[in-house]
């Protein structure tokens, strides 16, 4: 690093700390010393480069999401988020909040579950998952399904009988991913790194859908990060997300010089560690029991789905054995077949042997009657001769008589 990045890194995060200055800030604190010790090298390191100024802290935290993020204090924060991934200028007009049942259990890995509304009426979910791997589909059409309910009620109630199908606004659901679910690695898609569900029908018919759900997988982004660079401000937005690299912070920041400010909020933290630590701590344990129990989960599921395939692959296997069975059968039936046509072949060969014999005694016979008959003629030939001369004799002697 340069020593003019040096400084434009130190007016974004602060005065550098050594490590021992670190390590004795923390220290101050007992509760968040005691919770440091318990981490372990790899999950320290992060927190020690946050402290000590050389990198940012991602803010797939709750509490720094919010802290950038606050739809009352930083609107325009949002809506340039929103704008960025919607790709239509956004005006957020208020922030809602959820009525009745959450959907947000106790158990999911969620870091940021915000709703808010847009021009024209429109609602916005925005969530953030830190790992989506368990995180179905199903849940989206869910939440989706929520909203426009919200929708439909408030609308109904403004209008009453004049209310019409057709009042009714879209709604958007956006999910943030650090960690793809299984479905976006599949070969086909694994190189896109957001998904916009399209509704389609096989005719072609072209009828209105009011969801609107987008997933964003960020650890496929880095990727793509690490390859073509900062583009545009969705790609500083989903850079700011998924990348603590000095590098990627100073690129972004001299693109988007905006995002200086947002640094500078989560760099506030760095001088309070019992905060950082705390959340940090939290985190690690709550996602460690809910990968384990997820796990567990998935494995039952996994199991279940193994069986069901022996189950099938031994249908199958019964299938094929049945049916090797009548193939043996047929094949036994076919084989008695040849053996009769090999026998009555044999059969066929010997009379034709035997005819054979039989032509060949009568070619020869007919060749000794050919021969006979040769000589017969050649006799009969000399008889006219014979005739012919005694009857020229006889005549002669008539004549002198």
């Amino acid at each position: 690093m340069t020593k003019k990045e040096e400084n434009l890194l130190t007016q974004i995060l602060g005065e550098p700390m050594s490590e021992p200055e670190t390590l004795q800030m923390i220290m101050q604190n007992e509760t968040a010393w005691q919770a440091f010790r318990q981490l372990s090298s790899e999950q320290k390191q992060p927190l020690l480069n946050f402290f000590m100024g050389k990198s940012s802290l991602l803010i797939t935290y709750d509490k720094f999401f919010r802290e950038i993020f606050s739809p009352e204090f930083h609107p325009e924060r949002l809506e340039s988020f929103l704008t960025a991934i919607m790709g239509e200028e956004v005006k957020i007009k208020d922030t809602i909040e959820r009525e009745g049942h959450s959907f947000t259990e106790d158990s999911s890995l969620v870091i940021m579950d915000l709703l808010v509304e847009i021009g024209g009426k429109r609602i916005v979910n925005i969530e953030m998952q830190k790992v989506g791997l368990y995180f179905p589909g199903e849940r989206s059409e869910v939440y989706a399904s929520d909203l426009i309910m919200r929708q439909y009620t408030r609308i109904k109630n403004e209008k009453g009988k004049k209310f019409k199908y057709s009042d009714m606004p879209q709604v958007y659901v956006i999910i943030l991913m650090d960690k793809s679910a299984r479905e976006f690695s599949a070969e086909k898609v694994c190189d896109h790194y957001i998904h916009k569900r399209q509704v389609n029908y096989d005719s072609g018919a072209s009828l209105r859908s009011l969801q609107n759900i987008t997933y964003i997988t960020l650890d496929t982004f880095r990727e793509k990060l690490q390859n073509e660079g900062i583009q545009s401000l969705q790609d500083a937005w989903l850079t700011f997300f998924s990348s603590v690299r000095v590098e990627d912070i100073l690129k972004l920041i001299d693109m988007f010089p905006e995002f200086r400010e947002y640094y500078r909020d989560i760099a506030k933290y760095r001088h309070k560690p019992e905060e950082v630590i705390h959340m940090y701590s939290e985190a690690i344990a709550f996602l460690d029991h809910n990968t384990e129990q997820y796990m567990i989960e998935d494995m039952a599921n996994q199991i279940s789905i193994l069986k069901n395939e022996k189950q099938h692959l031994e249908n199958e296997c019964q299938d094929l054995e049945s049916r090797n069975q009548n193939l043996k059968s047929k094949n036994q039936n076919l084989e008695s077949k040849n053996q009769n046509l090999e026998s009555r072949n044999q059969n066929l060969e010997s009379r034709n042997q035997n005819l054979e014999s039989r032509n060949q005694n009568l070619e020869s016979r007919n060749q000794n009657l050919e021969s006979k008959n040769q000589d017969l003629e050649s006799q009969n030939k000399s008889l006219l001769e014979e005739v012919a001369r005694l009857k020229k004799l006889y005549e002669s002697n008539n004549a002198q008589q």
